[in-house]
Order: C-alpha cells, then sequence, then structure tokens
C-alpha cells in the first residue's frame, strides 16, 4: 500500500478528489483520442531498421498504442493537477 504525502493531495477534500478522477478520466480520453488521430496521421507506411527484429517488434508496438498512451497520461495528469491545483 502506498500513500501520498504531496501537499496537493493532503490538502483536497474528498469531493475535490472524486472530481479529480472524473476530470482526469475524462480528459485521458481526449488525450487518448488525440494520440489516436496522431498515430493515424504520422503512421508510417513502412518501417526499415538495422537494429534487428527487436528493434523492428519495438517499432511496430510503438505505433500500435505510443501515441494513446502518451496522450491518455498527459490527460490524466494535467487533468488531475489542474482540479487539484
Amino acid at each position: 500500500m502506498t500513500f501520498n504525502t504531496s501537499h496537493m493531495a493532503l490538502g483536497a477534500g474528498w469531493f475535490a478528489k472524486c472530481v479529480a478522477v472524473l476530470v482526469g478520466a475524462f480528459l485521458g480520453w481526449l488525450g487518448a483520442l488525440a494520440g489516436d488521430a496522431i498515430r493515424k496521421f504520422a503512421h508510417p507506411d513502412a518501417v526499415f531498421t538495422n537494429g534487428g527484429i527487436l528493434s523492428l517488434i519495438w517499432i511496430k508496438v510503438f505505433w500500435a498504442v505510443g501515441p494513446q498512451v502518451l496522450g491518455l497520461c498527459v490527460g490524466v495528469f494535467f487533468g488531475g493537477a489542474m482540479v487539484l491545483r
């Protein structure tokens, strides 16, 4: 079990924490949608690598989920920080 000892979390009430979860979830969803739109726009048609099969797998996995996960994290962190500020 972990405990958050930051001033933002300790100074916030129960309702503010619930709102932070809701706003973070909504902005995380929007961030994931934005990441997917960026992925569809910037996804390369072909990939060439010198690093072997592991490098190719890493590139394929990144373009499958990378931009969505980055957008999700940015949205969740921004939403939580915006409410708990």
